[in-house]
């Protein structure tokens, strides 16, 4: 029987130390130390330009970045009635004043440096819209005002079943709301109204004694006749 040849023995010492030899190389030990910090990137809004209505609640405008952010702020400030979240960067609000097409410079900043975005943003009066009943089939039509008194279309809604023969309508002076005398259905309709687009949503209409031929809003209270 031939022998087996004595495995050779490290000390614990020097098989320790080769141990760690092997990872230090193995970890890049060499090149001098892990990856460094980096500054935000590729910075950029979801609305840019983007044109807001006085007096109407904006659709949040949030940002995109690559990186960490530690901190937002914008130069120069936003138009009144608009704020810019120091948190996370997002521009929301109700602007108040007609603001002229403008950069507002936002900068996401961490330990390493920034990256900026010119936002482009403007604040405009609502747009104009006139409402329209038709009897032949008792839809609600809108329609924006140009600058002209032109009419342009902007969608029509179809009312509750019920709601039949439209003979006036009465909108309220925030533009957010219109009502409706439906003359054959013995009800009063309520629409929503967009500001922004003049679009319509139909509500549940109110029943009335009997035929329903004219409406008045008072203007000073939330009163209507």
């Amino acid at each position: 029987m031939i022998p087996t040849p004595a495995r050779s023995r490290l000390p614990l010492a020097r098989l320790a130390a080769a141990s760690l030899c092997a990872l230090a190389c193995a970890c890049g030990g060499g090149g001098g130390g892990g990856s460094k910090g980096q500054p935000p990137a590729n910075l950029t809004y979801s609305q840019s330009p983007a044109i807001y209505l006085r007096g109407v609640s904006v659709e949040p405008n949030v940002p995109t970045v690559a990186g960490a952010v530690a901190s937002w702020i914008v130069n120069p400030s936003l138009p009144a009635g608009l704020a810019l979240d120091p948190a996370s960067g997002i521009v929301s609000g109700t602007p108040a004043a007609l603001t002229p097409a403008a950069d507002y410079t936002v900068a996401a900043s961490n330990a390493f440096g920034s990256a900026v975005f010119d936002l482009r943003l403007s604040v405009v009066a609502p747009a104009r819209f006139a409402l329209c009943g038709h009897i032949a089939d008792s839809t609600l039509s809108a329609y924006w005002i140009d600058g002209e008194g032109g009419l342009h279309a902007s969608g029509y809604v179809l009312p509750a079943p019920s709601a039949t023969m439209p003979r006036a309508i009465a909108a309220h002076r925030s533009g957010r709301f219109a009502w409706v005398a439906d003359f054959e259905g013995d009800s009063i309709s309520t629409y929503s109204l967009d500001p922004a687009s003049g679009r319509l949503v139909a509500q549940a209409p109110l029943p009335t004694p009997s035929r329903p031929a004219a409406l008045a809003l008072h203007p000073f209270a939330e009163i209507l006749y």
